[in-house]
């Protein structure tokens, strides 16, 4: 297929050819044929090929091969041999090669460079324009309006003037604008001579920390507190609403004020066998015959107080010159007396460091009750003192350094025989002792044994000599059959209510 493409007016003086075709072509094409004439008329038909013929008989052009394959586009120029007669026109026959390359599927198209140079120039001088007129709107100077530019299609512009500022423009308003405002924010000078009274400051004193004055009130709430250094504390000191005053630790003189701790074991309601005989540890019931009737309910023990009186002597050893207070819990008839003075419910009593001083409850009618018994140092009662339970048995056991618990052959201590009949048996004790014990009381089954024979003890006594606050030395008795210098526990002879109980009480 061909197509063919005609171009008049050809300068033969200063084109030797003509200048670059471009081809497109859907598969592979060269140029043929091309013909001219000065008369412009295309020539006949040669009948043998189907092609026009040549007017003028010159040589032909040179017959680039070029080849392209799906429209792609090539430069292609036409060189003459000779130069065409001035005014002639030139038809320019591209075809494909039907015989080499196939069938086409549409003629191929043939178009001069200088048209799309042409319009490729356009294009540059249209988007040259709208860069200008960018430009401008970035960059015009400050009041002066933008322009639209366009082009004239030949490398001139037209700038046309909008109604429109830059932004250059209206950065420069801008900053016009917020520089007085900023400067006004950053000025420290008061500029407009606000003073105290408008902003409700009229009683504010210009002064340093360390120049400003103390007010009345401030001075007044300064005088009610203690110094850190050694502070003097007046009226009923508090912390969280229970009275503090003479707090220095444990404060409670009295020990086993809520009666949790009977090393003794007693019962409940047993009749005492003596005088002053001790019962809960350091309680003791003062007529002989008479009981004491308890009962405890969380951790806190009820005294049924006996005609009679129970009562607890305080240690010299834990009083301080000075008052001090008592407090308990009572129903009934109950009388409370300080060395034989009545006191009630947060009475004072002034005490002299080193005395002992004794606390007693009776009861007329032997049916009143008392309970959370506390003596303390200071004017005013404060809530009783539960001390940790360990720490209640140290301080009972200052006074009851050993009393053996129900065990039907429990071990009290061992020793060495340095007889047939006698053997020197060291008992420890839990806690330092008030005193070197010097009295000693048991009942029951005892035996020594040696863990082979048991033999029967039928005395015991304390070897004071040998003897110290913290065990003591005993002197076991049997009939006979001990082997000298052998080992020998004493126990419980399979008797469960066998006890020893060595105390050093007031």
């Amino acid at each position: 297929m061909v197509s063919k493409k005609k171009y008049d007016s050809v300068d033969g003086s200063t084109s030797r050819f003509l200048s670059d075709f471009i081809i497109q072509s859907e598969q592979f094409a060269r140029v043929y044929n091309y013909f001219y004439n000065a008369a412009g008329v295309e020539g006949d038909i040669d009948v043998g090929t189907g092609l026009p013929t040549r007017v003028e008989d010159f040589p032909n052009a040179s017959e680039d091969l070029i080849t392209l394959d799906k429209w792609d586009l090539v430069d292609n120029s036409i060189l003459f041999y000779t130069n065409p007669p001035a005014t002639s026109s030139v038809w320019i026959e591209i075809a494909t090669t039907p015989e080499e390359f196939g069938d086409t599927l549409a003629a191929p198209i043939v178009v001069q460079a200088e048209a799309a140079r042409d319009a490729a120039e356009l294009f540059e001088w249209e988007a040259e324009a709208e860069a200008l007129t960018a430009e401008s709107y970035a960059t015009e100077v400050e009041d002066t309006f933008v322009n639209d530019v366009t082009s004239d299609g030949d490398g001139t512009f037209t700038y046309t003037p909008t109604t429109n500022y830059s932004s250059l423009h209206w950065a420069a308003k801008a900053t016009a604008e917020v520089t007085p405002f900023l400067a006004h924010i950053a000025d420290t000078t008061n500029p407009h001579s606000v003073t105290q009274t408008q902003v409700g400051l009229s009683n504010v004193d210009n002064t340093s920390d360390v120049d400003k004055p103390v007010s009345t009130a401030q001075q007044t709430a300064l005088d009610l507190k203690a110094n850190l250094a050694s502070p003097a504390l007046t009226g009923t000191p508090t912390i969280n609403g229970n009275n503090v005053s003479g707090l220095s630790g444990v404060k409670n003189k009295i020990i086993n004020g809520d009666g949790r701790i009977n090393q003794r074991e007693y019962v409940s309601g047993t009749a005492t066998t003596g005088a002053n005989e001790y019962t809960l540890d350091r309680w003791r019931v003062v007529t002989s015959g008479q009981n004491l009737t308890f009962s405890t309910t969380e951790n806190v023990t009820t005294f049924t107080v006996p005609v009679g009186g129970i009562e607890q002597e305080i240690d010299g050893d834990n009083i301080f010159s000075g008052i001090h207070a008592i407090s308990f819990v009572a129903t009934g008839d109950v009388i409370c007396t300080v060395n034989g003075q009545a006191k009630t419910n947060g009475g004072i009593f002034t005490a002299t460091g080193g005395a002992n001083y004794t606390v007693k409850f009776t009861s007329a009618l032997g049916t009143g009750t008392v309970k959370l018994i506390q003596v303390e140092y200071g004017t005013v009662a404060t809530h009783f003192e539960q001390r940790p339970i360990g720490m209640e048995l140290s301080l009972c056991q200052r006074y009851l350094p050993y009393r053996s618990k129900s065990n039907s052959t429990g071990v009290h201590g061992q020793g060495l025989a340095n007889a047939t009949t006698v053997a020197r048996i060291i008992v420890p004790f839990a806690e330092i002792a008030r005193i070197i014990p010097t009295a000693i009381s048991y009942s029951g089954n005892l035996e020594l044994w040696d863990g082979v024979s048991t033999f029967a003890v039928t005395g015991l006594t304390i070897i004071s000599v040998t003897s110290t606050d913290r065990l003591v030395t005993l002197q076991a008795t049997v009939a006979s059959g001990l082997t000298q210098f052998r080992m020998h526990h004493l126990r419980n002879a399979s008797d469960a209510t066998a006890y020893i109980e060595i105390q050093t009480e007031l």
